[in-house]
């Protein structure tokens, strides 16, 4: 593949001569205001230093070939680079054998098993994590096992649009990786006793207590400070020009059979089935609230799990025909739709074969080769315009920006899923549209419109702490 002709944008510009004199560098930007191509240009002033560095690439499953791809067209690195595929003894044996000096390999590689040993045994001299949000919990394997891997580099990156999800707590670990702990130190608790309080402090030791930790205000200049000293943010309001971004709600009623099965979980914590031979019934019971939620959310998307593990097939037919409607509304243009669970896959593979609709997956079933071709197919054929995603494994890091609309068929709670999502066809790229179109299938006075309202809250609270309390999240804010 050809290196491709391109110009930077003036905050990528920024980014590489920011970054050039650094050891360690976060790039905060949006989502779709072109951190990749960004950070190759930094590698490149690295490999102008010295040709025979390494580098450990470290990403979401979905864009690892996604990252050859970009090395190919914007780099002369191509024959130099490898990903590593299989499982994690297979991926220990290819990195121990290969003699290209770029390897790329999936994040989930470093959640278990020993393959970290083998990357840390590799001694990359440059460690670049994207999707960095992936690594914020301070305790988690894969946390702990990238951060010993990142003690033997000399350069370390890390790359995220959202960088704070739940709380200015999500940065800790991030920077431990980044810097080494220089910044923030090696110990979590200590950081959060210095930057944060328990609101619910009062109740300590009664038997509900649980903690709520708030960021303490006057802190707030400090742990600002702190992290623009590493880090550039960058929002696509202050560097693209993209098309007006319109969002629809297409309200439906449940059928019959949904309604009936979701108040009887709702209300009862368990539900009875019709079973296949129509004299007896099965069961579906639901003995917390979070197994209670789920459920509520396969009914109304058309299926429920059964006590003994098998799925039933619910009508949904109203819900079909909102997509059906849809769809004959909107075809030619490219479609994503969005789904949180398997046997959603199955609905809608069913319906799009029964109308001849052409289409390809970009799920967790997937492998990351299947997956970037499905990308590829989606955005490039004339004859496929629809891909049937999920929110995790579809949301994040990669490029569907051929899509002027997406629907969402279902959702789930997590926050970082639905913002990744959401701008898979809203970023640099979706210019060439005059509007991206959003829209959300939601079942009147259900589960839906619950996870709807609280994912808004939830993205609300999220911006209130990313600009009043990170203040690098303003570009250009210090020179």
């Amino acid at each position: 593949m050809a290196m491709k002709d391109y110009q930077l944008y003036e905050h990528q510009k920024k980014a590489v001569e920011v970054a050039r004199d650094k050891n360690e560098f976060a790039l905060f930007f949006d989502m779709g205001t072109g951190k990749t191509l960004t950070m190759l240009e930094i590698l490149k002033t690295k490999y102008a230093e010295n040709a025979g560095y390494k580098t450990l690439i470290v990403c979401p499953l979905a864009v690892v070939y996604n990252w050859k791809n970009e090395i190919a067209k914007f780099t002369s690195f191509a024959e130099d680079t490898v990903v590593l595929e299989g499982g994690n003894m297979q991926k220990s044996s290819t990195l121990y054998k290969t003699n290209k000096n770029i390897v790329i390999v999936n994040i989930d590689s470093f959640s278990r098993g020993d393959f970290w040993k083998a990357a840390y045994n590799w001694s990359p001299d440059i460690l670049v994590i994207d999707e960095s949000h992936l690594v914020k919990t301070y305790n988690s394997s894969r946390s702990k096992n990238l951060f010993f891997v990142a003690k033997r580099t000399k350069y370390r990156y890390i790359l995220t649009g959202t960088p704070i999800l739940n709380s200015p707590l999500d940065v800790f670990q991030q920077f431990k990786i980044l810097d080494l702990g220089k910044t923030f130190g090696e110990n979590f608790f200590a950081f959060r006793s210095q930057y944060f309080y328990d609101a619910n402090s009062k109740w300590s030791g009664r038997s509900n207590y649980f903690p709520n930790w708030v960021p303490i205000k006057e802190k707030f200049p400090e742990l600002s400070e702190k992290i623009y000293q590493k880090g550039m943010r960058v929002l696509k309001s202050q560097c693209l020009d993209l098309p007006e971004i319109v969002y629809q709600n297409l309200e439906v009623q449940m059928t019959k059979e949904q309604l009936q099965i979701y108040k009887q979980m709702k209300d009862n914590l368990i539900a009875f089935i019709d079973s296949n031979d129509g004299k007896t019934s099965d069961v579906a019971v639901a003995k917390v609230a979070l197994t209670k939620i789920l459920r509520l959310q396969q009914i109304v998307s058309g299926h429920i799990t059964l006590d003994d593990g098998t799925v039933r097939r619910l009508d949904c037919s109203t819900r079909l025909n909102a997509l059906e409607t849809t769809l004959d509304t909107v075809l030619p243009n490219k479609i994503i739709i969005w789904a949180q669970f398997k046997y959603d896959y199955k609905i809608l593979e069913e319906f799009l074969n029964n109308k001849g609709y052409k289409y390809v997956k970009l799920t967790g079933d997937c492998s990351a080769k299947d997956k970037q071709d499905s990308i590829d197919v989606f955005n490039n054929s004339s004859d496929v315009n629809i891909i049937i995603a999920n929110q995790a494994s579809g949301g994040t890091g990669i490029n569907l920006t051929s899509a002027s609309y997406d629907i969402t068929w279902s959702r789930g709670f997590n926050l970082g899923n639905y913002l990744q999502s959401h701008d898979r066809n809203y970023r640099l790229g979706s210019e060439i549209h005059e509007k991206i179109t959003k829209i959300s299938i939601i079942a009147v006075n259900s589960i839906d419109e619950l996870i709807t309202k609280k994912l808004l809250l939830k993205e609300a609270t999220a911006s209130e702490i990313v600009d009043a309390v990170v203040k690098f999240f303003k570009q250009g804010e210090r020179e």
